[in-house]
């Protein structure tokens, strides 16, 4: 077989810091009854080239939807693809029945990575489920470190995201500016700070009433004529209104959604979603969303008011809101724990004031993403935390 056929699996070609890490993580699968190798660790740009073209030009599945090596993190020694010591469990050329249990393997492989700095590829907007990467690295190679490795080489690279011998103690990397608010990454995780806020009440079966009454105004949830059924549960039986609650102590009221749901239940059911006067949650505006690495519904947060000292808490991404707001969304639950006093959605009194600091743990989620215990919530997101050095790190 050519270079090109082989997958390079040589470690010494990665990163030191991005290597030992690989080392620890498959040593932590094997005693976890996941028996992990390298499938493939660093690429040449003829290599990269030559993947890029299966299933394009050559016959073949579409393994990389990068057509160069610096447009993969396999061309600077920061990423390595992974699969089961028998390839028992393979992400290609499988059919559909495969499908779920190759990704609940992959997703517990993931699981690891992720304890040891790395970020999985099974995240992203088009998953690539047995691509791990250094944690601090952005999804895809950013023009700045495209520049950096063609003036300066891999080393440089390596230095400034905190994976070689030499590098500086690991801190704060900047990542983007999304509507005004920088964003900077932090090991796996990724943290912002914003004086907005903006309560969404979502969720709560008492969010929106026919008559106006609810916790916030009709007009927010687009009734009668702007998109309501984008947050309110459409009628089973008369598509044009939303569905009514028929009894118990929120009875007569709309059934609000947010994005983060329980599949079990059903859709005119309030519990099938996430209670915005009991769950602290943020709400990730929809081009944010979409922007690959920013996380998925159910992720893990931590937020706190650095304002107020003392006051701070877990969260989850549990909504969507519109496409081109700010960040700075929130629960009503959210806003409490913040330092708000009774948090009005319909006008935003007794909202908490100050800068508040949010820390996101893209993969973090559950599976099933929904539901989850507050207590479990805080516990998890605490360690998640520890994990990237606490807020210092921030």
């Amino acid at each position: 077989m050519s270079e090109l056929d082989t997958p390079n699996r040589d470690l010494s070609l990665l990163a030191p810091k991005f290597a030992a890490v690989v080392t620890a993580a498959i040593a932590d699968c094997a005693t976890k009854g996941l028996p992990v190798k390298i499938n493939e660790g660093f690429r040449s740009q003829a290599r990269q080239s030559y993947l890029y073209e299966q299933g394009r030009s050559r016959p073949g599945d579409i393994v990389t939807n990068a057509p160069t090596s610096l447009t993969s993190w396999h061309g600077y020694g920061l990423a390595v693809d992974v699969i089961h010591q028998t390839k028992a469990y393979w992400p290609f050329g499988q059919g559909a029945a495969h499908a779920a249990q190759n990704e609940d393997w992959f997703r517990q492989v993931a699981q690891v990575f992720k304890t040891h700095d790395c970020s999985w590829g099974g995240d992203w907007t088009k998953p690539d489920t047995p691509h791990m990467q250094w944690g601090r690295c952005p999804a895809s190679p950013t023009a700045h470190f495209k520049e950096l490795f063609q003036t300066s080489g891999k080393e440089a690279v390596w230095r400034e995201l905190g994976a070689s011998d030499d590098a500086a103690p690991a801190g704060p990397a900047p990542w983007m500016t999304y509507q005004g608010t920088p964003i900077v990454r932090v090991g796996t995780a990724y943290s912002y700070v914003t004086s907005r806020v903006a309560i969404d009440a979502d969720g709560s079966a008492r969010a929106y009433h026919p008559n106006d009454t609810g916790l916030d105004a009709l007009a927010n949830a687009g009734y009668p004529d702007k998109g309501w059924r984008s947050v309110l549960v459409v009628d089973p039986n008369d598509a044009s209104r939303p569905f009514v609650q028929p009894g118990g102590p929120t009875a007569g009221y709309f059934v609000s959604k947010t994005s983060l749901q329980d599949s079990t239940l059903k859709e005119i059911d309030p519990r099938r979603y996430v209670d915005s006067e009991t769950i602290p949650y943020v709400v990730f505006p929809g081009a944010f969303y979409r922007i690959t690495g920013t996380g998925h519904w159910g992720d893990l947060v931590m937020a706190r008011n650095l304002d107020r000292p003392g006051h701070e808490t877990a969260a989850l991404v549990a909504d969507g809101g519109p496409t081109d707001d700010p960040l700075g969304e929130m629960s009503i639950a959210l806003a409490t724990r913040l330092g708000g006093t009774n948090p009005n959605p319909r006008n935003g009194a007794g909202a908490p004031t100050g800068r508040m600091q949010y820390v996101v743990f893209p993969g973090s989620h559950n599976t099933p993403p929904w539901r989850r215990d507050l207590a479990e919530m805080e516990t998890a997101a605490q360690a998640l935390l520890a994990g990237i050095g606490g807020w210092p790190a921030v």
